[in-house]
């Protein structure tokens, strides 16, 4: 009877350290996610905040105009319509940045030269009109993880590498094998990133170049999914021709190796 009392208070004990660690995962979880959601508000309100406002004034403007005046009204339609795309760009990305565990899709053989060549397709119009060539690896090596998110990660980083390379130029891709896990390095010729400005450049809606387009969220979409795939994103800073990305993901398909 004593064996029995002293066996199921060990399973209670180990039932309850086991509860009150998944409780402060779960809390640890929900602290993160709010966090991330205070941050998102924040950014959100900031950055629409001034194509709003441009909006009501060039609005407002239309209103009090005359009929004579079409060319100026032209130009205020013209300028209401680009600040209202802007707009829809932004809100769309911070819609894929929220959805990144969801699309991330499940674990799988990853066809990497099948997603690259994807991704290129996806980009031939900007590099086309940039005259910049992609420089894939010679080959891949297999990997078990979420295609998608590989995609996502690789269209995001190289988008991001095409709009701040010089025309006539080449952005390069290595990916190696690592024990148990990839790296991904996508490397640029562009003016690099500014020291003061390297902790800030993964955060959502940041933007250090604000008269090239887009809405700074590509690389706050390229580390949140590295990360739900378990992996990590950064800044290579001993870089010096550019900008080189680094892309760390573990191999779901292999024991990581003692």
């Amino acid at each position: 009877f004593a064996i029995f009392v002293c066996t199921m208070a060990f399973q209670l004990f180990r039932y309850y350290v086991q509860t009150v660690r998944e409780l402060e995962e779960k809390t640890n979880e929900v602290s993160a996610l709010n966090e991330e959601i205070q941050f998102l508000v924040s950014a959100i309100s900031h950055d629409l905040k001034a194509p709003l406002i441009s909006i009501r004034g060039f609005s407002a403007l239309l209103g009090e105009m005359k009929e004579e005046e079409s060319e100026k009204r032209r130009n205020f339609l013209k300028r209401v319509e680009e600040n209202a795309e802007q707009m829809l760009e932004w809100l769309d990305d911070l819609i894929r940045f929220i959805k990144v565990g969801w699309v991330a899709g499940d674990t799988e053989a990853v066809d990497l030269a099948k997603v690259s060549q994807e991704v290129e397709g996806l980009l031939a119009g900007p590099c086309t009109e940039r005259k910049i060539r992609i420089d894939w690896p010679a080959s891949w090596p297999q990997l078990f993880s979420s295609s998608k998110g590989i995609k996502q990660i690789l269209l995001n980083l190289l988008q991001n590498s095409v709009k701040f390379s010089p025309s006539d130029k080449i952005v390069r891709v290595e990916c190696f094998r690592e024990h148990a896990a990839i790296q991904i390095w996508v490397e640029d010729e562009g003016p690099g990133v500014p020291e003061e400005l390297r902790e800030r450049i993964f955060q959502p809606f940041f933007r250090h170049h604000r008269d090239v387009p887009g809405s700074g969220m590509g690389l706050a979409i390229v580390k949140k999914t590295a990360e739900k795939l378990g992996g990590r994103a950064w800044l290579d800073t001993e870089y010096r021709s550019g900008a080189r990305f680094c892309i760390y993901l573990p191999d779901r398909g292999r024991r990581p190796e003692l």
